[in-house]
């Protein structure tokens, strides 16, 4: 066999390959639509806790209860989203110029503890009052990673919390 038939074969086999590909109407690929709540139930997954579900947003994951749907933003260095049920909305920012809460911090309307969640080291920021913002900050991250997550207009800093601590990085 000579070089212009084995060519000539693989050429033909690589067209083969190419209309197969587009004309196979089987493949369903999911692409995450940005700024609009995703209602897809394929991208959350099950929990142990009743009424609650898995959102994995990529780098990480958090569990909340089903009433919160994920919505994809578009970040410019990072990656963004919210996570809401119309009441309460939880943004987060993952990247490595997430907010520390550096205004909060030094703020006396705000109470800041620290707190290990799956391992991680978190800098809690919440209003003395009980209600406002909440957030929550780690640097305890690879590549130099951080994030920042937060609900500024909060009514149950408990649920909000409780939320939080299902956050897990993948790593």
């Amino acid at each position: 066999m000579n070089s212009y038939s084995v060519t000539s074969i693989g050429i033909i086999i690589i067209a083969i390959l190419a209309i197969y590909y587009v004309l196979d109407k089987s493949k369903t690929y999911k692409e995450i639509q940005y700024d609009k709540p995703i209602t897809d139930n394929s991208f959350y997954g099950l929990t142990t806790k009743p009424n609650w579900h898995k959102i994995d947003v990529g780098a990480f994951s958090i569990e909340t209860p089903t009433t919160y749907l994920y919505t994809k933003f578009r970040g410019i260095d990072s990656k963004v989203g919210q996570i809401s049920d119309e009441v309460d909305t939880i943004l987060f920012d993952y990247g490595w110029y997430s907010n520390d809460f550096g205004e909060q911090r030094n703020d006396k309307r705000y109470e800041i503890n620290s707190v290990k969640i799956n391992g991680r080291l978190f800098t809690i920021v919440k209003n003395k009052n009980g209600t406002g913002t909440i957030g929550a900050y780690t640097e305890d991250l690879a590549d130099d990673n951080r994030l920042s997550i937060a609900c500024y207009k909060c009514d149950g800093f408990e649920n909000v919390m409780e939320i939080f601590k299902t956050i897990k990085f993948r790593e």
